[in-house]
């Protein structure tokens, strides 16, 4: 009897040994193919539909009733039941709503004051509580733009306006509108936008605190000093290595890749022309491995471009179509939590005598962006407006909100 009570005894301490010592994780497996698309519907209200399973099926749309704009970007953030909305309100204002239930029910709006005439171009967070909104505010004392951000130390449920971004080295401008912003560790970032000049330099600010303060850097080495370029998109494959994607803005210019090695520091031209991409619009850059890549784009007549890497993006190669024409990819994501393999990219597909009806449309990858399924409806969202993904891959990292 002692013996049977002395094993069922050290049984029960080994169980609860494991239980405690077994490495959880965060968010569960289940949650891990949560995502949420923003846009409008055929009444042009602004609506979120999410799914739990990867896109094989949807919620049906959320209205988001208290924006009389459009949704400008949507994030997850403490946890994947988490989500903030952001839009602008009647007076030129950056307002966002909260979801403590993936988007089912919001909050009233809050404002983000003293964003005059607010442009927004993006919201991304460097982990759980911390994030940034970035984009322009408009300055009516001397008629001109300004690149401005908003920073998150709580999940979103409250953001401050930031100080204005300065330049350390004496530059004689400074950012008009902030296009793109990343992070390569949930502390240091990079954004990246044109000055005021004609024809505009492309700058760039650096952070170190997760987006609460940044500063414009003097691109003593390798610097972002092209003219008649716009900032496309931006990525990083691993802690030091980022790519940033400009675009010519004339018919007869090219796209031109960027590297960083120092995560974000500074930035050097690859002198990689994208053959393909020009007089196009490079929609996503993203990376499933340290080496392998892709990039979309849309051309100005409705054609969609796809070209991967396989070393790292030293080399593009031109790989296919998703469907033509009329086809412009908004967004793009990759989130599986082991290896990057599960993706999707979004956009809207404009009438044409194959699709006489414009609507939102989604497609999905389980190799890392090798190949994508056909063309999927994304239901009751007529134009897409933006992505955001629970569990967004990168290969160096998950970031786990």
């Amino acid at each position: 009897m002692t013996r049977l009570l002395l094993h069922a005894t050290l049984s029960l301490l080994i169980t609860i040994n494991y239980i405690h010592c077994k490495k959880k994780e965060f968010p569960p497996t289940s949650n891990r193919n949560i995502i949420a698309v923003a846009g409008t519907d055929d009444d042009g209200n602004s609506v979120i539909i999410t799914s739990n399973d990867g896109g094989t099926t949807w919620s049906s749309p959320k209205k988001l009733s208290l924006f009389t704009n459009d949704v400008r970007a949507i994030a997850f953030t403490t946890s994947p039941s988490n989500l903030v909305a952001v839009s602008v309100n009647g007076i030129g204002w950056p307002i966002y709503m909260t979801s403590t239930d993936t988007g089912n029910t919001w909050s009233d709006t809050t404002s983000i004051t003293f964003w005059p005439s607010a442009e927004i171009t993006k919201m991304v967070f460097s982990g759980p509580t911390t994030g940034v909104i970035v984009g322009s505010q408009g300055n009516q004392n001397v008629k001109k733009k300004q690149g401005t951000y908003a920073y998150t130390t709580d999940g979103g449920n409250n953001w401050s306006i930031g100080d204005t971004i300065e330049n350390k080295g004496g530059l004689p401008s400074s950012l008009s509108i902030i296009d793109v912003v990343a992070f390569s560790s949930s502390i240091k970032g990079v954004a990246i936008g044109p000055n005021e000049l004609q024809p505009p330099t492309l700058l760039y600010a650096n952070t170190t605190d997760g987006g609460q303060t940044w500063a414009i850097e003097t691109p003593t080495i390798n610097p972002i000093n092209e003219t008649n370029l716009e900032v496309a998109a931006i990525t990083f494959n691993t802690a030091t290595n980022g790519y940033l994607v400009g675009e010519g803005n004339t018919q007869s210019d090219y796209n031109f890749l960027f590297k960083s090695t120092d995560g974000g520091t500074s930035w050097k031209n690859e002198g990689v022309r994208l053959m393909q991409y020009r007089n196009s619009n490079v929609k996503v850059l993203l990376f499933s491995t340290t080496t392998n890549g892709f990039i979309v784009a849309t051309t100005v007549t409705g054609r969609t471009l796809y070209s991967t890497t396989s070393d790292g993006g030293q080399t593009w190669t031109d790989t296919m179509n998703l469907v033509a024409p009329n086809l412009s990819i908004i967004d793009g994501g990759l989130y599986d939590a082991t290896n990057g393999n599960k993706g999707i990219l979004v956009g809207t597909l404009f009438p044409s005598s194959a699709t006489p009806k414009e609507g939102g449309v989604y497609f999905t990858t389980d190799n890392g962006g090798k190949t994508w399924s056909a063309v999927k409806a994304l239901p009751g969202i007529k134009f897409v407006t933006y992505l955001a993904l629970a569990n967004k891959y990168t290969p160096y990292s998950l970031i786990n909100p």
